[in-house]
C-alpha cells in the first residue's frame, strides 16, 4: 500500500511538472500571437495605405486620360494654336469648345 501511496504521489508530481511545461508553452503561445497580431495590424495599415494610393492614381489618370483628348492650355489660360496641335484635330483653327 505505502508504495501505491508513493506512486500515486510521483506521477502527481510528474502531471504537474507537465502541467507547468504545458502552462510556459501555452504562455510563449500567446506572447507570439500577441506579436502576430501587431504585425498583422501594422500591414494592414501598410495596405490600406496603399490602396488608397492606387485609388488616388487611378482617379489622377482617368483625369489625365481625359485631358489628353483636349488641346493645350497656355499658362495664360489660352488655347495653344500652335499648327502641330490644330493638324492633331483634324486641321481646323477651332478647339474643341467652337471657339478659336
Amino acid at each position: 500500500m505505502y508504495e501505491a501511496l508513493l506512486r500515486t504521489e510521483d506521477e502527481l508530481k510528474q502531471a504537474h511538472q507537465a502541467n507547468e511545461g504545458l502552462r510556459e508553452g501555452l504562455k510563449q503561445a500567446l506572447i507570439a500571437i500577441g506579436s502576430q497580431q501587431e504585425r498583422l495590424q501594422a500591414l494592414e495599415e501598410v495596405i490600406a495605405a496603399q490602396q488608397e494610393r492606387v485609388t488616388t492614381q487611378e482617379r489622377q489618370q482617368d483625369k489625365d486620360s481625359h485631358n489628353s483628348s483636349l488641346p493645350p492650355v497656355l499658362a495664360t489660360g489660352a488655347v495653344c494654336s500652335q499648327s502641330c496641335h490644330l493638324e492633331a484635330m483634324g486641321g481646323t483653327n477651332k478647339t474643341p469648345y467652337g471657339f478659336a
